[in-house]
């Protein structure tokens, strides 16, 4: 018998909300914000969002309601509340750096506006350095979701994704002349 251990969970949903409205509203945000320097490298990233956003109101909706479907998969104790939520826009060769999200339980993100080559996220196995030495292109004929260092996800318009916060991510660069456009948020126990 084969079977998995240490999985790890990931949520993709694709939503029905009005992109167009929540894009808008984003770029007018960024026209009058001056970027928050955090993984991007070059783009723009909003500070924390806070006091009202009527506009983001059905997306944080749709975050809580599959927050709960989150937490019954991995049997978190609590329920989970948004802890804080910014936005990312790249433009051409734009990217975000490998990175985490510290001090809270579960991240995810939000595409508003994407195309196939704005920039895929990419998950990093947490042993991929190991695994790079051991599992290389030279003896994996098929990389699948068990031997793989690295999962890519590539980004589509009103898709919203969630995973551990300890997962390390990063975003390829945007190599189309149009922007990327994405929330990223973050969970944590109320």
């Amino acid at each position: 018998m084969i079977t998995g251990i240490f999985t790890i969970p990931l949520l993709i949903e694709k939503l029905d909300l009005k992109t167009d409205d929540i894009a808008i509203y984003c770029k007018e945000l960024r026209d009058k914000t001056k970027t928050a320097d955090v993984s991007n490298r070059g783009g723009w990233q909003s500070p924390p969002l806070t006091g009202v956003h009527d506009v983001l109101n059905p997306l944080f909706d749709e975050i809580l309601k599959l927050a709960e479907t989150y937490r019954n998969f991995c049997y978190l104790k609590k329920p989970l509340s948004i802890k804080d939520a910014w936005i990312n826009i790249n433009k051409h060769r734009d990217y975000n750096v490998r990175h985490v999200h510290p001090r809270c339980l579960v991240s995810g993100t939000y595409y508003v506006k994407t195309n196939s080559k704005s920039g895929d996220l990419n998950f990093h196995h947490p042993s991929d350095f190991s695994m790079t030495y051991t599992w290389d292109d030279s003896l994996i004929s098929e990389f699948k979701e068990h031997n793989s260092g690295t999962w890519i996800l590539p980004p589509v318009e009103n898709q919203l994704v969630m995973f551990p916060s300890w997962l390390q991510h990063s975003v390829d660069d945007n190599s189309s002349d149009e922007e990327r456009i994405s929330i990223a948020f973050n969970l944590d126990f109320n």
